[in-house]
C-alpha cells in the first residue's frame, strides 16, 4: 500500500512491467528516488527552477525576499519536475542562502490538470499567489509555436527567482525504471559511449543549445540567464520583462 503522502512514485505501467521505462525525466532529489532508478543523463549541467507570482501594477504579490513560504499558496506544475516535494532543498539567493521553508499545507496542484499551461491559468486565475516550475520554461514557451500560453508574461505575472539549483541531482535522463529492473546497467555504457561522438553532438545541438550538449566546448562557457543565482545576475531584466530582481518590492 503506498503512504498517502508519497506522491513521486513508479507509474503503473512501469510498475506492472507493460514497459521497460520512460524517457526525458530529471533525477530529482526526494521521492522519485524511493521507486525509480535513473539513467545517466543526457543533457549537460542541472536544470534550474524558479518561481513565478502574479503582478498588481507591476508590482509581485510575492516578494523575492519572502523565504518563509509557510503560509504562501504556492502551486505545482502536476506532472513536471521539479516536484513539490523538492521545493525545501531550493535557498533564496536574495535572502543570504537562507534555505525556503515550504508551505504549512503543501503545494497546490492546478485544478486545470497535469503541465505547464493549466499550471500557469492556476497561478493567474488566483488558485495560488507562487508557482513552482522550471526556471527556462516561460523562455521556451515564448519561443515555441505557441506562445499564447505566455500572454500576460511581464504585465500580469512574472519571475521572482531564477537559479534555484538545488532541487536535482542529475540533468534530463534517457531513462527512468522500477528500482532493480536493471535497465539503467543496459543502457549507461551506451550512453556513456555515445556522448563521446560526433553523432550525439549534431543530434543533441539539433534540438538544444550548444551549452546543454554534454562535452561540447559551449557547456562550460556563460550560463543562460535563467540559471544565474538571484544575486549573481548581470542581466538588465526587470518584472516589466518578466524577471524581477531581488529589489523588486511586493505589492
Amino acid at each position: 500500500m503506498l503512504c498517502s503522502e508519497v506522491s513521486e512514485y513508479a507509474g503503473e505501467s512501469i510498475m506492472n512491467g507493460h514497459v521497460h521505462g520512460c524517457t526525458g525525466y530529471t533525477h530529482t532529489k526526494g521521492e522519485r528516488g524511493l521507486s525509480l532508478e535513473f539513467t545517466h543523463s543526457i543533457l549537460s549541467g542541472l536544470k534550474t527552477a524558479g518561481i513565478l507570482t502574479r503582478l498588481d501594477n507591476g508590482v509581485p504579490v510575492v516578494s523575492p525576499m519572502t523565504t518563509d513560504y509557510t503560509n504562501v499558496t504556492l502551486g505545482d506544475v502536476a506532472g513536471w519536475a521539479p516536484t513539490s516535494d523538492t521545493f525545501a532543498y531550493n535557498f533564496n539567493y536574495c535572502d543570504g542562502g537562507n534555505q525556503f521553508l515550504p508551505p504549512a499545507n503543501g503545494t497546490i496542484k492546478p485544478s486545470g490538470g497535469d503541465g505547464n499551461t493549466a499550471a500557469i491559468k492556476g497561478l493567474l486565475d488566483g488558485e495560488y499567489d507562487a508557482l513552482y516550475i522550471y526556471a527556462d520554461q516561460l523562455h521556451n514557451i515564448i519561443n515555441s509555436k505557441d506562445p499564447s500560453v505566455a500572454g500576460g508574461f511581464g504585465t500580469t505575472f512574472a519571475y521572482i527567482h531564477t537559479g534555484l539549483d538545488q532541487w536535482s541531482i542529475n540533468g534530463t535522463t534517457l531513462a527512468i525504471s522500477k528500482r532493480g529492473s536493471g535497465l539503467k546497467q543496459v543502457l549507461d555504457p551506451c550512453i556513456a559511449a555515445l556522448v563521446e561522438t560526433q553523432t550525439y553532438q549534431d543530434i543533441c545541438t539539433s534540438h538544444f543549445p550548444a551549452s546543454r550538449c554534454i562535452n561540447n566546448p559551449a557547456a562550460s562557457g556563460p550560463t543562460l540567464f535563467y540559471d544565474n543565482k538571484m544575486n549573481e545576475r548581470t542581466d538588465a531584466y526587470a518584472c516589466a520583462d518578466g524577471y524581477c530582481t531581488c529589489s523588486a518590492s511586493s505589492a
